[in-house]
């Protein structure tokens, strides 16, 4: 648990005092369960400086040896969000839209952010708690032709590209496949 996890960052702070050159290991059961706990006592410890968000991207002392889940990805997990969109036959809650609003790995998500934050507000209060993939980019398409238009082309036209592709396309296929059927 954590007082094991302080425990082994503690002891790895110690003998790295005493031995700069050391090469340490941590085994830790559950890693997925643990890493983001472990990765910011040690931080904490040995890398005191990285607090400071212009700091955070520097290079650490240590590594996990075991890599992340692959949906744990930010752009793997848009994909898997947007492959949900397009082929889930139930309905998606509003949280989960909302989040692929928001989200900078697809679309002009830059360029639009303001118009999708937009968006965002506006579907909270027009459509139901959870709606159909479909429902959501007739909202989208719909919002862009009302008297006080929310305009997001490239969003509009990368959604009717996305169901456009899911009508072709069959719901369970080796990832090989879905590479192939979204390539390009």
């Amino acid at each position: 648990g954590l007082a094991e996890c302080r425990a082994a960052v503690a002891w790895a702070q110690q003998q790295l005092a005493t031995h700069p050159e050391a090469r340490l290991a941590i085994v830790v059961p559950a890693l997925d369960t643990w890493r983001n706990t472990l990765a910011n006592l040690l931080d904490d410890c040995l890398h005191p400086e990285t607090l400071d968000p212009s700091q955070a991207e520097l290079p650490r002392c240590y590594e996990f040896s075991l890599g992340l889940p692959l949906h744990r990805w930010p752009m793997v997990d848009t994909a898997l969000r947007l492959l949900r969109l397009a082929f889930h036959p139930g309905t998606l809650a509003q949280t989960e839209l909302s989040a692929l609003l928001g989200d900078i790995y697809w679309s002009q998500a830059l360029q639009e952010s303001h118009v999708r934050a937009q968006l965002d507000a506006e579907m909270r209060t027009q459509l139901p708690l959870s709606v159909h993939g479909q429902t959501f980019a007739r909202f989208v398409s719909r919002k862009q032709e009302a008297p006080h238009a929310i305009p997001c082309p490239r969003l509009q036209a990368d959604l009717q590209a996305l169901f456009a592709q899911a009508k072709q396309a069959p719901r369970k296929q080796l990832p090989s496949a879905w590479a192939a059927t979204f390539e390009g």
